[in-house]
């Protein structure tokens, strides 16, 4: 997907977290989002498993309810982000800044990871990952 198409994408889940005509439920699996920078924007509900976060900066950005289920944060700047209840089951948080970010009732458990080798599928049950991780002023209510 190029970034012109995830743009397009984001404006579509704008609307669809606004109940507008047109608005569609952001759904990426396994996105290479490595990088990106967002600010003030809302992905609350978007369903993203297995997204690679590595190095963006995402500040200030709503996922709530979010489906970020092995998703990789590691060394992002997640700076004032919200993910209240949001899946980050197996989520690679390493490094990552979270100075004010709200992870009440996130899912931080194990989460089990299904891999492409050889040809063949191999199950992989990974922790959630915070080593690291810069957690001042974060909330991790529940």
């Amino acid at each position: 997907m190029s970034r012109l198409e995830l743009v397009e994408a984001i404006k579509l889940h704008q609307k669809f977290i606004l109940r507008q005509a047109g608005g569609r439920r952001l759904r990426l699996r396994d996105a290479n989002l490595s990088r990106i920078k967002m600010s003030r924007i809302s992905l609350e509900d978007a369903a993203l498993p297995n997204a690679n976060f590595i190095q963006a900066t995402i500040r200030g950005v709503t996922f709530n309810y979010c489906d970020l289920f092995g998703a990789n944060f590691a060394e992002a700047n997640l700076e004032g982000s919200r993910f209240v209840r949001a899946d980050l089951r197996g989520s690679n948080l390493a490094r990552a800044k979270l100075g004010g970010a709200d992870l009440s009732g996130a899912d931080l458990r194990a989460g089990n990871v299904l891999v492409m080798d050889g040809g063949g599928e191999r199950n992989i049950s990974r922790s959630a990952n915070l080593s690291n991780a810069d957690l001042r002023n974060s909330m991790l209510r529940g």
